[in-house]
């Protein structure tokens, strides 16, 4: 593993102090729970959650058995499959800030729909609209309120997943099927039903969340204000439950996973042999083994048509007008939609358009 380096360290610092920021300033009180709360997470993250990723991805190449509990996480292995353990590690490089946010990102994500989940289900039970504090306007406001407060014990929840994804990942599981076609490890894991619910899902939650929050409010009269705070309180709400796990995902990677993934690899060499993919160009005689009709190789006749009309300049031009076409077609739809709850006539707007 690839260490930060200063530059690197000094973009992590930033983000993790704005992200903290954010959720300082939107939480409505604050005690000293909450920061007993984002301890335990950690806890699970860096002990329990990295032990139970080991054992059961050891022992699900061990007895190579379905069972209901693999099945719901997508760690399916196949006594048919060929598996095998790549020779080479993936060696993890925290100097490309890029690639650490965005697998940051997906924690962030699967954390967002467990917490705003748990909200829907525990803020009805526990307060009626009847009952609301007059800091919030709605039910949505105060679900979306709470979203930020339950992240932290979503969190530990998180801890028997997140892991389990990153060391699937950096293990470098490699195996091939029936047909016989190539597969990985944490793809079958990222398309299991918890991460296919959990991702964006929680996005999408959250949006309706607060377009509901706004639509019920009656403190919006106009589009552009609408829209304004719309955005603003999406990338608002985003920060504040962003941080927990972007600094808890972000310590656990820096401290223990590297040991995990090179302990688990270690133990699964007397499990599944060791390979090597190979990548290479086809020699003479592999050629007539690269489609399943050896007689025909060549390009069909009407894929060879399109793609010599798209490289035409006239071509070009035609993609270029029905994208914009498509995508004004679809902006009207939508703000048509909103003006129903921002109270402005669809008049008024195809005149500005227009004029």
């Amino acid at each position: 593993m690839c260490r930060p380096n200063k530059k690197s360290w000094v973009f992590y610092i930033i983000i993790s102090l704005s992200l903290l920021g954010a959720l300082i300033s939107s939480l409505t009180y604050f005690a000293s729970e909450n920061l007993i709360f984002s301890l335990i997470p950690l806890i699970f993250w860096l002990f329990i959650g990295p032990i139970f990723a080991e054992r059961r991805i050891l022992k699900a190449f061990s007895s190579k058995k379905l069972n209901i509990a693999n099945n719901l996480i997508g760690l399916k292995v196949y006594k048919e499959f060929d598996y095998y353990l790549e020779r080479k590690a993936i060696d993890f490089d925290f100097k490309k800030v890029s690639e650490v946010v965005m697998r940051l990102g997906e924690l962030i994500l699967i954390s967002l729909g467990i917490s705003l989940l748990l909200s829907k289900i525990i803020t009805p039970i526990i307060t009626t609209e009847a009952d609301l504090h007059p800091v919030f306007s709605n039910m949505s406001d105060l679900i979306i309120n709470n979203t930020i407060y339950i992240t932290p014990s979503s969190m530990t929840v998180i801890a028997f997943l997140g892991p389990l994804l990153w060391i699937a990942e950096d293990v470098h599981i490699s195996g091939i099927d029936e047909n016989p076609r190539m597969i990985k490890l944490h793809d079958a894991l990222r398309n299991g039903f918890l991460s296919k619910i959990l991702g964006f899902s929680g996005l999408a939650l959250l949006l309706a969340e607060e377009y509901v929050k706004l639509q019920n409010s009656g403190m919006v009269d106009s589009l552009f204000v609408f829209i304004f705070i719309f955005i603003w309180d999406v990338i608002y709400v985003l920060s504040a439950i962003s941080a927990t796990p972007f600094i808890i995902g972000l310590i656990y990677l820096l401290t223990v996973h590297e040991n995990y993934v090179n302990q688990l690899r270690h133990k699964l060499a007397s499990v599944i042999p060791i390979g090597i993919s190979e990548v290479r160009l086809a020699v003479a005689e592999e050629l007539p083994y690269l489609a399943s009709d050896t007689q025909n190789l060549s390009e069909p006749k009407l894929m060879g048509k399109l793609k010599g009309f798209w490289n035409h300049p006239l071509g070009k031009t035609i993609l270029i007008l029905v994208i914009i076409a498509s995508s004004f077609l679809i902006l009207i739809f939508t703000l048509s939609n909103l003006l129903t709850f921002a109270t402005i006539d669809i008049g008024w707007l195809i005149n500005i358009y227009l004029f």
